[in-house]
């Protein structure tokens, strides 16, 4: 689901991936008007459907090749994008033309919404480079990045498992400097469901 900012020309496009049709759209509207990209935009979300088959980055590559938009914010289905965060990255790549991507803090939520913890990430590109040669410090859905430049990259790399995200920052930081701002603009909901931990654990079964 892609919904694309209200500005003239649209400033960032909000890409969510789900894997089931329904409400989608109207969850992307929701998220993109609470952040106020969609005001007076009464079509800004489109659903681009994809095969059940295809892959996660498979079905993140066919959104971005849909969109137009300079700029993209990442959102994962089961986690919330907080108040001011588009704003605040926008600003913040528009100040900052050397950075392709910047992510921020995030909280870590259960099931209701409520936080327990709060994931502290790297701010300086140099700083982040260096913690990505031992783990990922960027989180996926506190993201914003350039379009151009994740293109210019190669997109998301398909086979990775878990790790699409992690590998796409590693390339990036490769080519361009990468930031992230020392605020929560995200919150990452842990629950039983959610995929990565089924994947950790059939990860777990098979090691």
């Amino acid at each position: 689901v892609a919904a694309a900012s209200s500005v003239s020309p649209p400033k960032i496009a909000l890409a969510c991936p789900f894997r089931s049709a329904g409400r989608q759209s109207g969850i992307a509207r929701s998220v993109a008007h609470k952040n106020g990209l969609c005001q007076a935009v009464p079509n800004c979300a489109r659903v681009t459907r994809h095969r059940p088959a295809a892959s996660i980055p498979a079905a993140q590559n066919r959104a971005l090749d849909a969109l137009s938009t300079p700029l993209v914010a990442h959102l994962d289905a089961d986690d919330l994008a907080l108040p001011g965060r588009f704003a605040r990255q926008v600003a913040y790549l528009e100040l900052h033309p050397e950075v392709a991507a910047v992510g921020s803090d995030a909280l870590y939520v259960d099931e209701n919404g409520r936080p327990f913890a709060r994931c502290e990430c790297p701010t300086r590109s140099e700083e982040i480079r260096d913690r990505l040669l031992t783990g990922c410090c960027m989180v996926h859905s506190s993201v914003s990045y350039r379009l151009d430049a994740v293109r210019a990259v190669g997109g998301y790399a398909s086979g990775l498992g878990l790790a699409e995200d992690y590998d796409l920052w590693l390339r990036l930081s490769e080519r361009y400097a990468l930031a992230n701002l020392s605020e929560p603009l995200a919150a990452y909901r842990v629950h039983e469901r959610q995929i990565s931990r089924r994947q950790i654990e059939r990860l777990r079964e098979i090691t």
